[in-house]
Formats: structure tokens, sequence, C-alpha cells
């Protein structure tokens, strides 16, 4: 038995102590139900989000957006830049709100990456504006993994940073204008035959993920209903062939205990910074780590990886028999 698989079947048993708890019914031989989450099948599109980026200008982000506001109020993600006093909205340049006549709404900034529209309640409104990502060439206080990083051509960036969004929560269709050497890695379903375009789910699941774009190295690869991609930045590329295939195994255990997984998407950025640290998101997580990814260390950067990737079913996924969300 190789290293690898070791390492695969001591995490599981760990994982699964957390997961069930050493003395549930799991543990007396009783059988355990999991349900999952659903969406429904029919769901109106909320919003209509067209990004495009210029190749000379690659951290500068160009958004317009349809969306439809409820009480005049539109904001962005409240948590990840809290240190901030306008919040993500920190990064927004000239934004530009018009009715569905074309019409100028004037607008009120509120504290925290909010506005509010003085003419508008419930209706249709067009966005424009930009978002400055120059902040993914620094340091980010929390950790890069938590808000973007700028590596060899490649951009990695939480979407909270780049949707304005509104009160109504149901499918937001996205689309990517990107130079023609960009490839694009999301956690979103595609949509349409380009691979630039894409349905997310409802607004967490728009706000609360990832995104790379640029020149990275991506594998893809399937197990089951489970489709998972794995973009490496900047030196971590060197490792692809000791991480695609830690975590595709971990991918096929994973599977196998929940084996009614649902058509899934899952994106795991890894790229190297000056610390070790690791985040997840609702259908993505990052990983962070100082020193080159090796054999000789997998066991301890094969564990945070796993345990992020783990947050798929556990905590968003998973939900427990008789609970309603």
């Amino acid at each position: 038995m190789t290293a690898e698989s070791v390492f695969i079947r001591l995490l599981l048993i760990f994982l699964l102590a957390a997961f069930f708890g050493l003395n549930s019914n799991a543990w007396a031989g009783v059988k355990t139900k999991i349900n999952f989450r659903t969406e429904p099948q029919q769901r109106k599109v909320a919003g209509n989000y067209r990004i495009r980026f210029d190749e000379n200008n690659v951290l500068l982000a160009n958004v317009e957006a349809e969306i439809a506001v409820k009480d005049g109020h539109l904001y962005m993600a409240a948590w990840g830049a809290d240190y901030l006093p306008n919040g993500w909205a920190s990064f927004i340049k000239n934004l530009r709100i018009t009715n569905d006549a074309g019409k100028v709404v004037n607008y009120e900034s509120k504290p925290n990456g909010a506005w509010q529209l003085s003419s508008i309640s419930d209706s249709l409104v067009r966005l424009s504006y930009q978002v400055d990502l120059s902040f993914t060439k620094t340091k980010w206080i929390y950790g890069n993994e938590q808000a973007g990083v700028y590596q060899d051509g490649a951009l990695y960036v939480v979407t909270k940073a780049l949707f304005i969004v509104s009160d109504d929560s149901s499918d937001y269709q996205i689309n990517f204008n990107l130079p023609a050497n960009w490839k694009i890695s999301a956690p979103w379903q595609t949509s349409g035959a380009d691979g630039r375009s894409f349905v997310a789910e409802d607004k967490n699941d728009l706000i609360n993920n990832s995104v790379v774009l640029g020149k990275h190295t991506e594998y893809i690869f399937k197990d089951g209903n489970f489709t998972f991609s794995l973009a490496l930045l900047g030196g971590t590329k060197d490792a692809k062939d000791l991480i695609a295939p830690t975590l595709q195994k971990t991918l096929h255990s994973y599977i196998q205990i929940f084996d009614k997984t649902p058509p899934t998407k899952f994106l795991m950025t890894v790229f190297y910074s000056g610390e070790a640290d690791a985040e997840a998101f609702g259908k993505s997580a990052a990983f962070t780590e100082r020193d080159p990814l090796t054999k000789d260390n997998l066991i301890r950067w094969g564990n945070t990886v796993a345990h992020e990737f783990f947050h798929s079913w556990n905590g968003h996924a998973v939900k427990g028999e008789g609970v309603v969300y």
C-alpha cells in the first residue's frame, strides 16, 4: 500500500469521526441517512452580469448588469473585507445606475458596501461599474486566499469582490469576455458552448465563491456526478503530478461515502504564499502553502486540502434529516 493510500484512509477515519461523532448511531452500526440540499428545477433569472477584462489592464474588471431590486437596495457581501469602511465597495469605481427606460438613477452610498436608490422601489435596473483588483498584488490582511492574488499572468479572485446584488435570490447568468489566450476556471454550471458563460443558482452561489482567470494550469476530472476543477497558479504547477492524483483519490473516497451526491461542480485553487492557509466557499476553496509541495510533506498539506474539500458536503451540500433550508 502506498503512502498516499495510507494517508487517504487515515484522513477519512478522522473526517468521519468529526462528521458523525464518536458516540453517534453511525458508529453503533445503525445506518445513518444523509440528505442533500436540493434546488428547484424551474427558477426565474434574477440578474445578468457581463464581466470584461482587457489584456492591457488585467486587474480592472468592467462589469455591466441587469438585476431586479427590492426596496431600492443594492449591496455587496457584508463579510470578508469588514476592516475597510466601505467593505468590498472600496474597490468599486465609476458606478452608474439607470432604470429600464435608460434614465440615470441617483443613489446614496451606505457603509460596508451598500447603496440606496432614490427613486426605485421594486424594479429592474442596469448597472455599469469597474472593480479595481490591484489589491491582488498586495498582502491581504486575512490571507490572500480570502480575497485574491495575481501570480504569473493568472488572477484568482473571490466573487465577493465582483458582484453588486439585490435581495432577489433566483438564478444569475454570468458571462466573461476575456482575452483570447486566457482560460477560466469557475465553480458554476456552464451555460452555452463558449465555456465562458455560467449560471449561479442563487445569490449565495454568486457572491460566496471564487474564480481563476488568465494563464494558469487546470485539471478537470469527474467521479460520479461530481466534476472537480483544480487550478494551479505560479510555481504550484511544478507539483501537478502530485497534487492532482492526491485530490482525485480523495474525491473518489468522498464519493464512495456520499454516494447520493447530486450533480456538483467544485473548484480548488492552489498557490504559494507567505504562509500556509486555506479557505472554503460555497462550491470552491483555495489553499496556500509556503514551502514546496512534495511527497515528504504530503501528510500536512494533503490534510488541509482534503479538509477544505470536505466542506463541499459538510457545511454545504449535506443537511440533517428534517432540517429545512
